[in-house]
C-alpha cells in the first residue's frame, strides 16, 4: 500500500512539473515585432476596394502587401467617405492574436507622419472598425493564421470570397 501512494504521489508531481514546464514553455513565447519599413505613396492604380460602409469605401494597395517575418500581414489602407475626404494608414494586421496595429498615416505631401500609439489592439467586429474585421475574418486569417500568401489574400478579394464560407 505504501508503495502505491509513493508511486501516486510520483505521479502527481511529475505530472505538476511538467504543467509547470509547459507554462514555461509558452510564458517564453514571446512576440518580436518585425521592424517597420514604410512603403511608397498608394497610386489610385493600384487600389483594391475590400469593404464599403454606409458612409465609406476601404481600398488596400496591392503593391504595399507583405507578410512580415512576425507573420503579420502589413499593407497600406486607403478610406474614402461618400463626401470625398480621404485617409491613408500604413497598418499591420495579425491573425495569431487577431489584432491590428497603425503604424503610420499618409500626409498630403505623400510623405507619412508615424503613429504614436505602439500596442496592437484587439480587432472588433463592431462599431466604426468594421473593415479590419472584415480584412481578417473574410480575407487574410483562416483562424489563428494568414491564408496563402499575397496573391491569394488579393484573389479572394478581388472575387469577394471569404474564406468562413468554407468553414
Amino acid at each position: 500500500m505504501k508503495t502505491f501512494v509513493l508511486s501516486l504521489l510520483s505521479a502527481a508531481t511529475f505530472s505538476l512539473s511538467f504543467t509547470a514546464t509547459a507554462q514555461d514553455l509558452e510564458e517564453k513565447k514571446v512576440f518580436s515585432e518585425s521592424p517597420m519599413v514604410l512603403p511608397p505613396a498608394p497610386e489610385a492604380a493600384n487600389l483594391l476596394l475590400f469593404y464599403q460602409s454606409e458612409t465609406q469605401s476601404f481600398y488596400l494597395d496591392t503593391k504595399s502587401m507583405s507578410i512580415a517575418a512576425d507573420g503579420s500581414l502589413r499593407y497600406t489602407m486607403v478610406s474614402k467617405s461618400k463626401s470625398g475626404a480621404s485617409n491613408v494608414s500604413y497598418e499591420g494586421l495579425l491573425c495569431e492574436t487577431m489584432q491590428k496595429r497603425s503604424f503610420a498615416f499618409g500626409r498630403k505631401d505623400s510623405t507619412w507622419s508615424e503613429s504614436k500609439r505602439v500596442e496592437w489592439e484587439n480587432i472588433s467586429n463592431s462599431g466604426v472598425n468594421l473593415q479590419h474585421s472584415t480584412l481578417a475574418w473574410d480575407f487574410v486569417c483562416d483562424f489563428n493564421r494568414i491564408s496563402g500568401g499575397i496573391e491569394k489574400i488579393v484573389q479572394r478579394i478581388r472575387r469577394n470570397e471569404s474564406i468562413q464560407r468554407y468553414h
